[in-house]
This record gives structure tokens, C-alpha cells and sequence, in this order.
């Protein structure tokens, strides 16, 4: 490997929740640019990207409506959560359902300070009942993320 250097995959974490979040016909409509935006938005890998690209979809197509938003969210949230050591997070069931790697240990004692026994931790999958957050969740979940997790 001469004059190489190995490339290291950035940790990714799946988002699978209940929102819609796309890029709306209306706010961009050529098809070739969306799909580009699409990509461009999968790729990313920090905050700061994420902060880039809002600020240009702004400059570009003016403010984002709702599905643009909950998009950048989501993308948000699969960056933090990723860097913070969690493979997934999903809503089934009415549970919050988040997936964490093996080098990671649920902070058990900030998950029961906060939802008492309601959440569930087993063999690194958390559980919480949806209704234990309010309207906006996925604020309080992505306050949540770094309160939850211990590196092993």
C-alpha cells in the first residue's frame, strides 16, 4: 500500500421513524438537481455538512418547508446517533426501539432517572414507550442520544 491511504467507513446508524421527509415537487422541481440533493444528503457525515447544506437549500430555494425539514432532522439524527455509537433507531409498536453496538453500554441510571422502570434495556436494544415523549419527540430524542450512552 504504497502511497495509499486506507479509507475507514464513517459509522452509520439507520433511521427508521414515522415523518414525512422528502423533497418536495415544490420546492425543488427539477428532477436531476433533487435526485443530486438525494445523494448529496445520504453522503453526509457531520453537523457541520449537515449546517452546509441546510444553508445552501435555504440560499437556493428559500425556506424549507416541513418535509424538507423533518428530512435535515432525520439526517441530523443518523449522524449524532451514529457517532454516538447507536447501529439504529426505530419506532415500532408505539416503542421507541434503539439499537446500540456492542462497544456501548446503556447508562441504565440516566434511562431510569428519567423514565423510571418504563424503559427496557436487553442485550443492547433500549426500549421506550412512545408516549413518554411529548409533541416533540424527536428533539427530546435527540437530547436523549448522549444522556444514554457509555463507550465500553
Amino acid at each position: 500500500m504504497q502511497g495509499k491511504q486506507a479509507e475507514v467507513a464513517a459509522p452509520t446508524a439507520t433511521v427508521d421513524l414515522p415523518l414525512d421527509s422528502y423533497l418536495p415537487d415544490e420546492y425543488i422541481g427539477d428532477r436531476t438537481l433533487k435526485v443530486n440533493f438525494y445523494q448529496r444528503l445520504a453522503n453526509l457525515n457531520s453537523p457541520e455538512q449537515i449546517e452546509a447544506m441546510t444553508a445552501e437549500l435555504n440560499d437556493r430555494f428559500g425556506p424549507p418547508p416541513r418535509p424538507v425539514q423533518n428530512l435535515l432532522a432525520m439526517v441530523r439524527l443518523k449522524v449524532e446517533a451514529a457517532a454516538l455509537g447507536f447501529e439504529a433507531i426505530a419506532l415500532k409498536d408505539n416503542e421507541l426501539v434503539l439499537t446500540v453496538k456492542r462497544t456501548i453500554v446503556p447508562n441504565r441510571i440516566a434511562l431510569y432517572r428519567r423514565f423510571r422502570n418504563e424503559a427496557r434495556v436487553q442485550q443492547g436494544v433500549i426500549r421506550i414507550p412512545r408516549r413518554l415523549f411529548g409533541t416533540n419527540w424527536l428533539e427530546q430524542l435527540q437530547e436523549l442520544l448522549p444522556a444514554i450512552t457509555v463507550a465500553a
